[in-house]
This record gives structure tokens, C-alpha cells and sequence, in this order.
């Protein structure tokens, strides 16, 4: 099986800068929200199709569309996110401990955190119920607990009201932020391996090319994992 592409240090800056451009809505993920996101996606419960998670990641509305040039542009774009995607994912295969986060700095200096934790905490969200047994744990819980002050907005009241929580350095902070999602990946690891879909009729002559792929991804099998 080809190893799926990907992303290179140009390719991050184009897709930085699509990100910020006129032709995506104001409401549009940044990169480093992005990356928080992709994360949350490769780590955690379950596979999660993109047709449930690139709608959102534009932010379109009503009146603030994405306006795209043409759909050889669109394409290309999707192609950069999802090998940003396969990255952070071969990362956590293969050395989970080299993952870095996606963070901007202001002009102080101070990293900042919160844009990389609120997308990892919008995936979080569309499967909530999956999440479950990782905050009824106790240690899992406490891992999860900086991406979830600073990535959501009850998370960030809970951080204005509580002093003790202004003792934490912003270096400490930071790190804390790769630890966590190395942790995540650990946690939710054996349950990834448990729910691997069975494909073996993939490999027999009963699923035919234009066939639904076994696997259960929508797709046709000639597209999926025949590939």
C-alpha cells in the first residue's frame, strides 16, 4: 500500500495563508485551530468522515460563503488538508513523542494556546458521547482538563474565576499540550484497534469494484480500501 502524501513546509505555509485569505468566511478555522482539530480527529475514539467535519471547518453561513476560484482550486485545497491530516496521523504512528502543536505567538512572545485547544475541543464535540469513558477516568480526565479550560468557553470561565490556575507559566502550559494529546492517543489506542472494521470480503471476489466498501465508509470499494 502507497503511503499516503504528506504535508510539506511549503505546502503549510500556502494552506496558512488560504486560511486567512478573502475567500474563506470570517469564522473560517486558522492553521493553528486546524491543527488542533486534525489532532483531536487522529487521536481520538473513532474514524470520523470527512463529510461530517469539512462543512464546519469553513464556517460558511448564510451570507458569508466560501468563494472559491474555481474547482480545480478546491481541490487542491482539500488535498493540503488532508495531508496535514495524514501527517499529524503518521506522527502518532510512528513517534508519537516528536508531535508538536501548531501554535501562534503574540507580539509580547507569549505562545497561545487557546485557537490550537478550541479545535481540538470543536471535534471533541461532534462525537461527545464517544469521549465518555476518557473523562469518567479519573487520571484521563485531569490529562485532558488544559485543552478543555482553554478550548472551550465554559473552560475559560472557570479559568477567570479560579486563582490557583493563574500559578501555571505559560511554558508550562505549552508543554503541558503535547504531553496531553500523547497521553489521549494512548488511551483511546486499544479501543482504535478493537473497532478496526472487519474488511477481509475486501479481499475476496464478493465485493465488487463500484460495490459500498466494506469497511463502512460510504464509499465505493474502488475508491477505499481496495486501494
Amino acid at each position: 500500500m502507497a503511503m499516503k502524501r504528506t504535508i510539506s513546509e511549503a505546502d503549510l505555509k500556502e494552506l496558512e495563508e488560504f486560511l486567512v485569505s478573502d475567500k474563506t468566511p470570517g469564522e473560517c478555522m486558522d492553521i493553528s485551530t486546524l491543527h488542533g482539530f486534525f489532532t483531536c480527529l487522529a487521536i481520538g475514539p473513532e474514524t470520523i468522515l470527512p463529510s461530517q467535519w469539512l462543512p464546519g471547518l469553513w464556517g460558511e453561513t448564510a451570507n458569508d460563503e466560501m468563494n472559491w476560484d474555481s474547482e480545480d482550486e478546491a481541490n487542491h485545497i482539500i488535498s493540503l488538508l488532508m495531508a496535514l491530516y495524514n501527517s499529524i496521523i503518521q506522527i502518532f504512528e510512528m513517534d508519537p513523542y516528536s508531535f508538536a502543536p501548531i501554535f501562534y505567538k503574540n507580539k509580547k512572545g507569549i505562545v497561545l494556546i487557546d485557537d490550537w485547544c478550541w479545535g481540538f475541543m470543536q471535534c471533541v464535540d461532534i462525537t461527545s458521547d464517544s469521549w465518555k469513558p476518557l473523562f469518567d477516568s479519573k487520571e484521563y480526565k485531569e490529562i485532558i482538563t488544559p485543552i478543555f479550560l482553554n478550548g472551550t468557553e465554559e473552560g475559560l470561565e472557570i479559568i477567570d474565576k479560579t486563582d490557583e490556575l493563574d500559578e501555571f507559566s505559560n511554558k508550562e502550559l505549552v508543554a503541558m499540550i503535547p504531553e496531553a494529546a500523547i497521553m489521549i492517543n494512548e488511551f483511546w489506542l486499544p479501543y482504535r484497534k478493537a473497532n478496526v472494521p472487519d474488511i477481509s470480503k475486501a479481499k475476496s471476489d464478493t465485493v465488487g469494484r463500484n460495490d459500498p466498501c466494506p469497511c463502512g465508509s460510504g464509499e465505493k470499494f474502488k475508491r477505499c480500501c481496495m486501494n
